[in-house]
């Protein structure tokens, strides 16, 4: 995709295709514990799109990929970075 200088501004959130025009920049993923609130992933997502140069993201829903030693469950949180006008 483009490249972009890292963004500054906010980073919007979207559970749903976004309205209007945008372009992709990439992909970006974390994982982490179930225990943890979906917040801090969300977080992290928006914090490797912003470096990206994407002003939004537009987040898939989580999958679950297997058990940590801890006995935790493992959650992986993918997201599309794009960069709306």
């Amino acid at each position: 995709g483009p490249e972009y200088p890292p963004w500054d501004g906010p980073v919007r959130v979207y559970f749903y295709n976004p309205s209007g025009e945008y372009e992709e920049v990439g992909i970006v993923s974390t994982q982490g514990s179930t225990k943890e609130p979906l917040s801090y992933l969300i977080t992290d997502l928006q914090r490797r799109a912003a470096s990206m140069g994407a002003n939004g993201i537009f987040v898939q829903s989580p999958t679950t990929t297997g058990t940590a030693s801890n006995g935790t469950g493992v959650i992986k949180l993918t997201a599309t970075a794009i960069r709306i006008e």
